[in-house]
Order: C-alpha cells, then sequence, then structure tokens
C-alpha cells in the first residue's frame, strides 16, 4: 500500500524502511501461504534487520550472493516457514 501511494505521489521512501517494508510483506506470505519468499538485494546492515524480523516471526532465512560485478557484490535474502533454513 505505502509503496502504492509512493508511487502514485512520487514521495521519497528511505531505502531502508522501504527494504524493511518489503520483510514485514514477505513474512507474511510465508506464514499464510507457507511460501519460500526471496526479498531484494540489501546491505549488510538490512540484511541483519530482516534476518531478526524473521527470528522474532519465528521464521528461519538464509542470505546468499545473488551477483557480483566489478567492485560490487549483492546479497538476497530468503525467508522460510519451519524448522530448516530455505534451500538456495
Amino acid at each position: 500500500m505505502q509503496a502504492s501511494l509512493t508511487s502514485v505521489f512520487s514521495l521519497e521512501v528511505d531505502p531502508r524502511q522501504a527494504a524493511l517494508l518489503e520483510t514485514e510483506e514477505a513474512i507474511g506470505i510465508v506464514v499464510r501461504e507457507s511460501q519460500v519468499v526471496e526479498l531484494a538485494p540489501q546491505s549488510a546492515y538490512v540484511r541483519r534487520l530482516q534476518h531478526q524480523m524473521a527470528e522474532r516471526a519465528n521464521l528461519v532465512s538464509r542470505s546468499r550472493a545473488a551477483s557480483r560485478t566489478a567492485g560490487s557484490a549483492s546479497t538476497r535474502t530468503r525467508c522460510a516457514a519451519g524448522g530448516k533454513p530455505p534451500r538456495q
């Protein structure tokens, strides 16, 4: 909802806040549908916050390298229900 309103009104959104909102939405999907959700690449700090959010929701999460380009690397986080980490 917030993303839709932001795009309609061309408002600036803090990237960290957007990532945490994405995490909240993903947690809802995992809880409702027991489906693995992959999140957009984030910095190490944001990934840590995402993992903490997943843990508080009694979910398992794992980060993995998504791609590497000259001088940079991005990492994606996956969340899943249950006691086993999501497969990569």
